[in-house]
């Protein structure tokens, strides 16, 4: 929706960072130490705020789609920022 700001939480940004490592929603889920339930319905979250399949199911494993990729790499950068800045924050003080 346009003007509207999209609330997008880190949770399900790093829901979807462990999706891009595994492919798998279990071991997604124990990396995140979460469960599996948890990655499903985070996972189902997301995709209901950006509006596009983030995944494809095959089976037991999960592709990202090539915009669940693109989604995936900036969310892999903003957390990237996010402890640089802070550790440069740290040398600064």
């Amino acid at each position: 929706i346009k003007g509207t700001p999209m609330v997008v939480e880190s949770s399900m940004l790093q829901v979807l960072i462990a999706l891009s490592r595994s492919e798998n929603i279990s071991k997604a889920a124990e990396e995140l130490n979460v469960t599996q339930s948890a990655v499903s319905q985070a996972l189902k979250n997301l995709e209901g705020k950006v509006g596009f399949p983030i995944v494809a199911r095959q089976g037991k494993s999960v592709v990202l789609t090539e915009n669940g990729m693109r989604l995936a790499k900036v969310a892999k950068q903003f957390f990237s920022r996010i402890e640089e800045t802070i550790e440069q924050i740290h040398l600064e003080n």
